[in-house]
């Protein structure tokens, strides 16, 4: 490999995941281009990630912190951007593997595609002891249309890269998300370059553990932060909400009534429409400055 080889940086939030996060580790041992660095923030583990990240400390190549006090995957993974120094990085949730070709090629794309800040590629979903189950859903190359009145939503699935000269152009991960803020970074990398897909399954997710540091089981909870992150794209876009983050909105008040858990009025999408939106408008008017529509 070229002594010019630029640094790769494999940044993992960890939370309770000391059950898996050593085979984490090994698949970035294992990986075909030689020139990264792991930069791992433990986020107030209560199980015995304490110890397992204890023998890898003498790594020169590993550089693992720990928050004072549980923060959330927001502040976590701000933080391990800013500690990080490759030119590229991408995320590695701590209970997943990445595939020993998974940095190599995601560096030879990223400098073949100068004007993407952002690529990412398909992924094999897996049982609990990482046996691929199928492969996950493919995504599409993406670009961003400044003109536009919508918010492109797309799924993107792992591996996730970023180009750091681009996302330095955005505000980052907002550290106040306790949730979506995959979506919140998606949403701000696309007002700043282009979003491609590299058509290969590069990242093994293990499907059916609980210790997301972002997720968990809540899934109303998520949907909390994603449309807070939709909403804040469209002010930042100067577009309607009412065309973007609505059907949203809609989306999980119709899952909630379709469990059965909540009425249509009583919905927490209803509930949490008119709690984050009229402020909102109310803003507007006073800046006079309309929706576009």
């Amino acid at each position: 490999m070229s002594e010019n080889a630029p640094l790769f940086s494999v940044l993992i939030a960890n939370y309770n995941d000391g059950a898996y996060i050593q085979n984490a580790i090994q698949s970035i041992f294992q990986q075909t281009y030689t020139n990264w660095e792991i930069v791992i923030v433990d986020d107030c583990s209560t199980d015995n990630s304490e110890s397992i990240l204890k023998q890898y400390e003498t790594y020169d190549t590993i550089r693992i912190y720990h928050n004072d006090i549980n923060k959330g995957c927001g502040f976590t993974k701000k933080k391990l951007v800013e500690l990080s120094k490759g030119d590229y990085f991408g995320f590695l949730d701590a209970d997943d593997a990445l595939d020993k070709n998974a940095i190599e090629h995601m560096v030879q794309y990223h400098i073949k595609e100068p004007r993407a800040g952002m690529i990412y590629s398909n992924l094999y979903i897996c049982d609990k002891d990482l046996q691929i189950i199928k492969e996950g859903n493919t995504g599409g190359e993406k670009h961003f249309d400044s003109n536009s009145s919508d918010i492109n939503k797309k799924n993107i699935t792992h591996f996730v890269t970023f180009k750091r000269s681009f996302y330095n152009k955005t505000e980052g991960v907002n550290p106040l998300l306790k949730c979506a803020e995959d979506v919140d970074i998606y949403y701000k990398m696309e007002e700043v370059g282009s979003i491609i897909y590299f058509p290969e399954c590069l990242y093994y997710y293990r499907q059916g553990t609980n210790n997301n540091i972002s997720l968990g089981d809540n899934t109303d909870n998520a949907f909390y932060w994603e449309f807070y992150a939709t909403v804040c794209a469209c002010i930042r876009r100067g577009i309607s909400i009412e065309r973007n983050a609505f059907p949203l909105m809609t989306y999980y008040r119709q899952v909630m009534i379709a469990k059965g858990a909540l009425t249509t009025k009583e919905t927490f999408s209803y509930r949490l429409g008119h709690f984050l939106l009229s402020p909102f408008y109310h803003l507007m008017k006073i800046l006079k400055k309309p929706f576009k529509h």
